[in-house]
Order: structure tokens, then C-alpha cells, then sequence
């Protein structure tokens, strides 16, 4: 990751341990609770595209992180993860002095520490983006003899796995074959992932929504166990289009109106010239941090995040957190 630019700088709390920042969060560090080592996790409204956090911010995209990984977290029974509460029942692990805060409220959960696997876990149940580039080449996506004949927006079945490696120094991730992938890292994670991501499709499809594909992130704790981590189905870690809008896009090549930052990633790619493909070098990254980028994008880019917290939970993010009150998972 790239460095946050000051314009959108965190202020940090204070009289807690910091631990680090990424791309739209902050961690800190909590007492230990037995063996179980706690974080505080706080989403910011910061954007990255490419690995690279822009000069803004997108208004409430925190707080709807924040409420669509709980939604999906909690209709995941049976798969472990890292979260242990969200909303007011926070102010419990809290240090007097950050108890009542609204903010925190809504924009953060008590996790506990994990060991994460470096790698990028993404399953991928329509044939676009990267993965339809590589189709083209010989018909093989990360490792895997697809059928021919396909075109861009096919429904692969069953959904195909495509792992990536994570956390290189040039910013980009480098596709990994599933024999790659368990050699380094065990099939025992691929296992436990795999079912994830047909439940959410499942899930996501009762809610008129087409889930294309997703990412995940998973740790081991401090017994041993995999646990998911991160995100779960946010709109930074998955895309979804509504069915029209696949349909138009599946028949006529268009660009896929996705409920998530993908206005930023056309204009940037548009305007800048910068795209998943480009090298991050110190001045593509000066060029897309000090862009003066129009008002309309992060509006445009705060509705869709919006529109999929009330396509998915019935509600706006505030409406659900008033409804949630407090929740442990």
C-alpha cells in the first residue's frame, strides 16, 4: 500500500496503542482477554484505486463498511471469523475515556488478532475483468482448462477460484495456480473458504442482486484456528450489479454500472491514463494523489455504496445501526 495523503490523513486516538493504518481503516490495540489478543477497528471514508488511497473522501462509506460486513457476517453461521462486537456494546473492550462515542459506534467492532494469510482469496462466478483477458489468451485462467467458446459476462459453473499472492512491493498482486496455492499455504484454507462464497451468492441473489465476484481474506488465531478476516462482502472487497443492469451490460459489452468505487476507476483509467495493469511508480502515484478530481465522483461513488446497504439490509446504514443497537457475533 501507498501512503495516505495528508489531506485525508487519520487523527489518531489517543491514550490507546496504535497499530497501523491500510488503505480505509485504523487498528489499535486492546487489552488481552485470555489467550485472545483484541483490536479496535475503525473504517475510515478513504478510497484507494490500484492500491493507491486518493486525496478524498467518500461521505458515510465507513459507516456502510462497517454495517454490510456485519449484515453478512451474521447470516455466515458456522463460519469462524474475527469479529467479536459491533455498536454500542463496543464501549465494554473500550478504555474509559472512548466509551459513548457515536462515532465509534458506527464506524468500528472489537476484532480479534489474527495471523493473515497472504494471500488474496478470490472466487470469481462470471467470466469479466482480468480473468475474461486471460480467457482470451488460451482459454486458461489461473491454472484452469475453461471450456471454450465463452464470452465476457458468462456465468462460470461451478464458481472458479482464482487466488492471488498479496502485499508485493511493486503494488500489484500476481495470479497464483490452486497447486501453487496449497503448496503455499495449505488446502485446509481452501477448504474453509470455499463454501463461502456460494452462500453469499445465494443470499445476495433472494435481495435482487447479482453477486460477479468477491474476495477474501482469512487469518489463523492465536489457537490455531482460520478465521475469516477483513471484509466480508463489502462493496471494496466484492462487485454486484443488479440484473437489469448485468443483462444490458452481458448484451451490449458495455461497462458494468457496479454498486461500488467503479466511477472512480473509470475516471481514473479515463483521465489519468492509470489502470489495474500500470506500474506503480512514484509519479503515476503523484499524478492520481494530487488530481483534483470533480465533486460529482464522490457523491456518485457514496450513492452506490448506499444503494447496496438498502438492496441489501432493507435500510440505510444509520437505520440499521439504530436498529441493530448493539450485536455480538
Amino acid at each position: 500500500m501507498r501512503s495516505i495523503p495528508e489531506s485525508v490523513r487519520p487523527e489518531k486516538l489517543t491514550d490507546i496503542p496504535f497499530v497501523t493504518s491500510g488503505k480505509v481503516s485504523e487498528l489499535y490495540r486492546l487489552q488481552q482477554i485470555g489467550k485472545q489478543r483484541l483490536l479496535l477497528r475503525m473504517f475510515s471514508d478513504r478510497v484507494s484505486v490500484h492500491e493507491i488511497v486518493l486525496p478524498f473522501l467518500i461521505p458515510g462509506k465507513g459507516v456502510a463498511l462497517n454495517v454490510i460486513d456485519h449484515f453478512w457476517r451474521a447470516r455466515l453461521l458456522g463460519i469462524p471469523h474475527d469479529v467479536v462486537v459491533v455498536g454500542f456494546a463496543i464501549d465494554e473492550y473500550l478504555p474509559e475515556h472512548l466509551r459513548g462515542s457515536p462515532d465509534l459506534w458506527r464506524r468500528a467492532r472489537i476484532v480479534i488478532e489474527c495471523q493473515p494469510v497472504l494471500a488474496e482469496l478470490i472466487y470469481r462466478g462470471y467470466l469479466t475483468g482480468t480473468a475474461f483477458k486471460s480467457y482470451l489468451k488460451n482459454g486458461i485462467v489461473c491454472g484452469q482448462q475453461l471450456r471454450p467458446g465463452l464470452i465476457e459476462w458468462d456465468k462460470i459453473v461451478p464458481y472458479l477460484f482464482s487466488p492471488t499472492t498479496k502485499n508485493k512491493s511493486d503494488g500489484h498482486d500476481d495470479p497464483m495456480t490452486i497447486s501453487g496455492f496449497v503448496a503455499k499455504h495449505g488446502r485446509r484454507i481452501m477448504v474453509f473458504a470455499g463454501p463461502v462464497f456460494g452462500r453469499m451468492q445465494s443470499i445476495a441473489a433472494e435481495r435482487g442482486l447479482i453477486l460477479v465476484d468477491m474476495k477474501i481474506e482469512v487469518g489463523i488465531n492465536s489457537s490455531g484456528r482460520i478465521m475469516l478476516i477483513d471484509e466480508a462482502g463489502t462493496p471494496d472487497a466484492a462487485r454486484y450489479l443488479v440484473p437489469a443492469d448485468f443483462e444490458t451490460a452481458r448484451s451490449t459489452g458495455a461497462r458494468s454500472p457496479s454498486l461500488d468505487k467503479q466511477p472512480i476507476r473509470d475516471y481514473v483509467s479515463e483521465h489519468l491514463g492509470v489502470d489495474a495493469d500500470t506500474p506503480l511508480t512514484a509519479d503515476v502515484v503523484a499524478r492520481v494523489q494530487e488530481h483534483i478530481y470533480p465533486l460529482w465522483l464522490t457523491d456518485e461513488t457514496a450513492r452506490r455504496y448506499e444503494e447496496l446497504c438498502r438492496r441489501l439490509t432493507g435500510m440505510t446504514p444509520m437505520e440499521y445501526l439504530d436498529a441493530l443497537k448493539s450485536a455480538s457475533l
